[in-house]
């Protein structure tokens, strides 16, 4: 097509069925520069001087952008006209703009490459325009020709009346995302991100729902556009403005776009798109996925509509198809993911010789996924599509004693028989049966198998009950199971054993059931 213009309980005496699911880690993704010269900036007065005048910017606190005093409107946004290149390093906090109307960064002018790593950007409303350029990119604008990269960030609710509720390219600089998430952002066309540059490209990185009025709710793209392993999903176009757009119309741009009537609600793009691995799928708004200039795919790409270019062997593209991703949360890493959830065809859909098929488009080596967690999860392993790579659980067992009424339990203490429907078994043991304990971790459990933890028998001595020197508590003999889901990454199933009926009624209640959670 030619176009223009983010603990159960279980009654398991004998077997708790588990099923193994999401954890988390530290990530450090893609290529971050090193701004550690700089002194940490801790208030708005400090960041809105290191950012006008420095080359490096550290923040050491989350930083609250207020309406500056004699300012014009729309002019208490942070800008930046700092000759060569740069770097903001978030360190983890946020940069919120509270200052109604006004983006949150604008580098302007003759400022060099930059780069923004580890930072929130929130809260911008770009509506009123100012001298260097218009009303778009309502968290970043950039109206200069030079590169800005973006790394292990969070640009999330932001909006304006122009491009790029995230972020605008309103120059004929580059774009590069990786380890991101844009979500929640609102634009008249390209929600998440809008680009006039000669090349957006995002890796591992995640754009949700974002919407907008035309073009695309997700990634508009007056440039070409490369994806891969990104998850584009329930963005949407076609909604009405939610600010007061009515101001300053005279400097609204003039870039091309597509009218209301041709929008997508995830990618529009008006140039080349190379994809590999990603997954473009439920579009919120009723919309095509995607309208595509040149499509030119690599591969492994996952989508529910036929419109987005996804035509190579290897590509899943099915009205029915359905990644079943969790909620936009923290699943580990900087930013907010998707993460595939239990029976999703994303997970394991990448052979393991095909894992590096992206690297070309990326130029670079993917061997992690947006949360630093290695890709593919085992050595020799398939890839998943899409931004998360779901990681391999590690189980233990943890035990509890009740009821003991001082009398004495075994001192070699208790056994427990693990089996996973991975193939994955051990036998897992908590030595100090007195107070009880933690085993060992059975590791390299795939996410989601259901797996049975059978506790031994255990001989019990009971000297408080005439005639009944020892008793065995043998929890095989009860008959009910119940399932238990927990989550990928670290997992403890608890198992309880309560003496006091063995106490009170002797041989009438040595087959007393033990209590396994998760």
């Amino acid at each position: 097509m030619n176009v223009s213009g983010w603990r159960g309980r279980a009654i398991a005496p004998v077997v708790a069925l588990i099923g193994l699911a999401g954890g988390g880690a530290a990530f450090v993704n893609a290529t971050a520069t090193s701004a550690q010269a700089a002194t940490p900036v801790t208030t708005e007065t400090e960041f809105r001087d290191a950012w006008a005048n420095d080359a490096d910017v550290v923040l050491g606190a989350d930083i609250t952008l207020t309406c500056q005093e004699g300012a014009d409107p729309g002019e208490s946004e942070a800008d930046r006209d700092v000759s060569g290149d740069g770097t903001l390093d978030g360190q983890g906090f946020t940069i919120t703009q509270t200052c109604p109307e006004n983006r949150v960064l604008h580098i302007i002018g003759d400022t060099g490459a930059m780069t923004l790593q580890n930072v929130g950007i929130t809260g911008g409303q770009a509506v009123f325009s100012t001298e260097e350029g218009g009303n778009g990119g309502g968290g970043i604008q950039t109206t200069n020709d030079n590169l800005l990269t973006v790394v292990n960030s969070n640009i999330s609710g932001n909006k304006t009346c122009e491009g790029g509720g995230g972020i605008e390219m309103d120059s004929g600089g580059d774009l590069e995302i990786s380890g991101s998430t844009f979500a929640d952002n609102f634009a008249e066309y390209g929600g998440g991100v809008a680009t006039y540059s000669d090349l957006l490209r995002a890796v591992n990185s995640t754009v949700t729902r974002n919407s907008a009025f035309d073009g695309a709710g997700g990634i508009s793209a007056d440039s070409d556009l490369t994806l891969v392993y990104t998850t584009i999903t329930q963005n949407e176009a076609g909604v009405d403005i939610p600010l007061d757009c009515t101001k300053d119309l005279a400097a609204a741009d003039s870039h091309p776009r597509a009218a209301q009537s041709d929008v997508a609600d995830n990618i529009f793009v008006d140039g080349d798109f190379g994809a590999f691995g990603n997954i473009v799928a439920q579009p919120a708004g009723g919309n095509d996925n995607c309208m595509i200039d040149t499509p030119n795919s690599s591969g492994y790409n996952f989508s529910d509509d036929d419109t987005c270019g996804f035509d190579d062997p290897t590509d899943s593209v099915a009205s029915t198809n359905d990644p079943t991703l969790g909620a936009l949360t923290d699943n580990g890493g900087p930013t907010p993911t998707l993460l595939p959830l239990a029976g999703s065809p994303v997970i394991d859909g990448i052979p393991n010789g095909n894992c590096g098929d992206g690297d070309s488009l990326a130029e670079s080596t993917i061997t992690t996924d947006q949360r630093a967690f290695a890709r593919p999860e085992t050595e020799g392993g398939k890839c998943d599509i899409g931004a998360v790579e779901v990681q391999a659980s590690t189980l233990d067992v943890a035990k509890v004693v009740t009821g003991t009424n001082g009398n004495s339990v075994p001192s070699t203490g208790y056994s427990f028989t693990v089996s996973c429907s991975d193939g994955t078994s051990a036998t897992l043991t908590v030595a100090d049966a007195t107070a009880g304990g933690t085993s060992a971790a059975l590791g390299g459990i795939k996410a989601y198998s259901a797996c049975r933890v059978t506790e031994a028998p255990v001989v019990y001595t009971v000297t408080t009950v005439s005639g009944q020197p020892s008793t065995t508590y043998d929890p095989a003999a009860a008959s009910s199971t119940d399932g238990i889901v927990i989550g990928e990454g670290a997992n403890t199933v608890t198992v309880t054993n309560d003496y006091t009926a063995i106490n009170l009624l002797g041989i009438v209640a040595v087959n007393a059931t033990p209590r396994f959670t998760g």
